[in-house]
C-alpha cells in the first residue's frame, strides 16, 4: 500500500490552477487558444463567441488555419513554428468572422512542450485591433492625401512648429527659392518683411491664446534672392506629429497687385478725364438700363445721380424714336462694331427737348460675351439750332419769314410731278405791290419793311393751308396752288386775296393801303412746266399794272 497524499495535494493544487486559469480565460475580452502540431483547436475562450460570433463547440477540432486569411498564412505559420523564440512570436493576422468578414488581430504564440521538453503544440493569444488598423489605413490615406495635394498645387504650403519649419511643398520651393534644408536655422518670421513681422508675430500669438485673428490676410516676404514679394497668407492650427502646429498656405500675388494698381490708376486718370471733359459717358445693360454715368450726363437730361441711375434710355426719347434707337444699339449688339456720330432726341424730365450725339461701343464680359453697351454723349442742341437755322435761312426769306425763290421752286417741283401723276391741274399767280417805292421813299425803309412783313400775313391767312405764298424778289410775291379744278378756282382764291387788303396795313402810328397787281395761270391749259406758267402769271400780272395798276386787279 503507497501513499497517494502527495499525489491527491498535486491533483488539487492542479485542478485549483486549470480553474484559475479558466476563470481568466471566461471573463477575457481577447481570444485564448490551444492548437496541437497540425493546427487542430483544442481548447479556445468564451471571448470567441463575441468577437468572431463562433460558438466554442464547433471550433474544436478544427485547423485554425481554415480561419486565417490566405495572405496572412506564412506570418501566423512563422509565429506556430517559432513561438518559442522571443522576438518572432508576435504578428498581425486576419481571421474570417462567421458573416465572412476578416477581422484584424495581433497574436502572440507560446510553445507547449511535452515532458520530453519536445514542442507538442502552442498556445496562441489574439486582440481585435481591427478599429486599430482601420484607423491606421485612414491615418496612411490621409497622408497620402495630403502629400499628393500638397506636392501637387501650385499654392506653397508649410508647416511650423516652434516658429521653425518642418515641413515645406514644392511649390514653396518654387515660390520662395528655399529648400528645406536651407530653412535650417531661419524662423518663420526672417521670411517675414521686417515692417511686418510684429503684426505676423502677434497674430499667431493670438491664435494660441484662443483669439480670432483675421484667418486671411496679405503678407510681404523675402525670397532666397532677396526679392520682395506679396503673398496672399492663410494659417490654422493642427497636430503634426503629435505635436500643435501651425500649417499655412502662401499664394503669389505680387503680379495681381501690380495689375490692380495699374487698374487703379488706369481707372483714376479716364475717371479724372471723364470727369473733366464737357461730353458725358455713359453704360446701360442690355435692356437699357442706366448703370453708370459721368455729371455732363446728368446735366443734358435734367436729372440728379439717384434719379438717373437705373432709368432706362427710352425714359429720355420720344416713342417715335425708339425704332430708330433699337436699330443703332442691335447693329453695334450684332456686328460688335462701334457706332460714332448717332444724331438722339432727348426729352428732359422738365420737357424741354434737347438734341445729343452719341458714339457707343459694345461691353463684354471676361468671357467675351455682350453684357452692355458704353458711350459718349454730347449735347448739339445749340449746334443743331445753329444747322436748323441755316437750313431754314436757305429757303427762307429772312424778313417776311415765307419761302424764298429756292423753296418755291423745290415745293413747285413736287406739285407738278404730282400732279402730272394723278393728271390734275394746279394754279398759280404772280402779285407785284403798286407803288411800294414811294413808301420807301415818304416813310423810310423801316416802314417799307414792316409793310412787307404786313402783307406776308395777310397772304397767307387769305390763302388754303395747302397753298404756297412765296417772295421772290423785294415787292414780288408767288403763289402755287395745289389741286385746283379750274382757273375759276384759281381766281376765288385771288378775290380771297384782294378781300383780305381791304383793310389798311398799321405801322407804328401809320395806316397803310395795299394794292397789287396780279396775273394767274393755269397748269395745263397756259403751259406745262413751272418756268412757262411764270412767265404767264407774270405778263398778265404787267398787263394789269400796264392798265394803271394801283388797283387789286386780276
Amino acid at each position: 500500500m503507497s501513499d497517494v497524499t502527495d499525489l491527491r495535494r498535486t491533483q488539487k493544487a492542479l485542478k485549483t490552477s486549470e480553474e484559475r486559469l479558466r476563470q481568466i480565460t471566461d471573463n477575457m475580452g481577447d481570444l485564448v487558444l490551444r492548437v496541437n502540431l497540425e493546427g487542430g483547436i483544442e481548447f479556445i475562450s468564451p471571448s470567441v463567441k463575441q468577437v468572431l460570433d463562433y460558438d466554442i463547440a464547433e471550433l474544436i477540432g478544427c485547423s485554425v488555419i481554415s480561419f486565417i486569411h490566405e495572405d496572412d498564412l506564412a506570418r501566423a505559420m512563422s509565429v506556430l513554428k517559432k513561438g518559442g523564440k522571443k522576438g518572432e512570436n508576435k504578428t498581425e493576422i486576419r481571421i474570417r468572422h462567421r458573416d465572412g468578414s476578416f477581422f484584424w488581430f495581433e497574436v502572440v504564440g507560446a510553445a507547449i512542450r511535452n515532458e520530453a521538453g519536445k514542442i507538442a503544440g502552442a498556445v496562441l493569444g489574439g486582440r481585435d485591433i481591427t478599429q486599430r488598423k482601420e484607423v491606421e489605413d485612414s491615418l496612411r490615406q490621409s497622408e497620402a492625401m495630403f502629400r499628393a495635394l500638397t506636392e501637387s498645387t501650385a499654392v506653397a504650403i508649410f508647416v511650423i512648429q516652434d516658429e521653425r519649419y518642418c515641413y515645406i511643398n514644392p511649390a514653396f520651393t518654387t515660390m520662395s527659392g528655399y529648400t528645406l534644408d536651407d530653412l535650417q536655422g531661419l524662423r518663420f518670421w526672417d521670411l517675414i518683411t521686417p515692417e511686418m513681422r510684429d503684426t505676423v508675430r502677434e497674430r499667431g500669438l493670438s491664435r494660441q491664446r484662443g483669439e480670432k485673428p483675421p484667418p486671411r490676410y496679405e503678407i510681404k516676404f523675402i525670397t532666397k534672392t532677396g526679392e520682395e514679394r506679396v503673398g496672399d497668407f492663410v494659417a490654422t492650427f493642427i497636430q503634426y506629429e503629435g505635436q500643435p502646429a501651425l500649417i499655412a498656405s502662401l499664394s503669389d500675388i505680387t503680379e495681381r497687385k501690380r495689375k490692380e494698381e495699374e487698374l487703379r490708376s488706369s481707372e483714376k486718370r479716364y475717371r479724372t478725364i471723364i470727369e473733366n471733359i464737357e461730353d458725358g459717358y455713359f453704360e446701360v445693360n442690355l435692356k437699357g438700363d442706366i448703370i453708370f454715368a459721368s455729371d455732363p450726363c446728368m446735366k443734358i437730361t435734367g436729372t440728379d445721380r439717384k434719379t438717373f441711375l437705373g432709368m432706362n434710355f427710352r425714359e429720355f426719347s420720344p416713342p417715335e424714336n425708339w425704332p430708330k434707337m433699337y436699330q443703332a444699339f442691335y447693329k453695334v449688339f450684332e456686328t460688335g462694331e462701334p457706332l460714332k456720330g448717332m444724331a438722339w432726341e432727348v426729352v428732359r424730365i422738365d420737357g424741354i427737348h434737347q438734341f445729343i450725339e452719341a458714339s457707343t461701343s459694345l461691353i463684354r464680359d471676361d468671357a467675351g460675351q455682350p453684357v452692355g453697351f458704353r458711350g459718349i454723349v454730347r449735347d448739339v442742341t445749340e449746334r443743331k439750332q445753329r444747322e436748323d437755322q441755316i437750313q431754314w435761312m436757305a429757303y427762307h426769306d429772312i424778313l417776311t419769314s415765307l419761302p424764298n425763290r429756292a423753296l418755291f421752286y423745290d415745293r413747285a417741283a413736287m406739285i407738278l410731278a404730282q400732279a402730272k401723276r394723278k393728271q390734275g391741274r394746279f394754279g398759280l399767280m404772280m402779285l407785284d405791290l403798286d407803288r411800294f417805292k414811294e413808301v420807301n421813299d415818304t416813310y423810310g425803309h423801316d416802314a417799307g419793311d414792316q409793310l412787307l412783313i404786313g402783307v406776308a400775313r395777310r397772304l397767307g391767312e387769305a390763302v388754303r393751308e395747302q397753298d404756297t405764298v412765296a417772295r421772290i424778289g423785294g415787292d414780288e410775291f408767288v403763289i402755287i396752288l395745289p389741286e385746283v379744278a379750274s382757273l375759276a378756282d384759281v381766281k376765288m382764291i385771288g378775290q380771297r386775296v384782294i378781300h383780305g387788303f381791304q383793310k389798311p396795313i398799321p405801322i407804328g402810328e401809320l395806316e397803310l393801303t395795299v394794292a397789287f397787281s396780279i396775273g394767274m395761270a393755269l397748269y395745263p391749259d397756259d403751259a406745262g412746266d413751272i418756268e412757262a406758267l411764270m412767265r404767264c402769271a407774270d405778263e398778265g400780272m404787267y398787263l394789269v399794272k400796264g392798265q394803271g395798276g394801283g388797283l387789286h386787279g386780276l
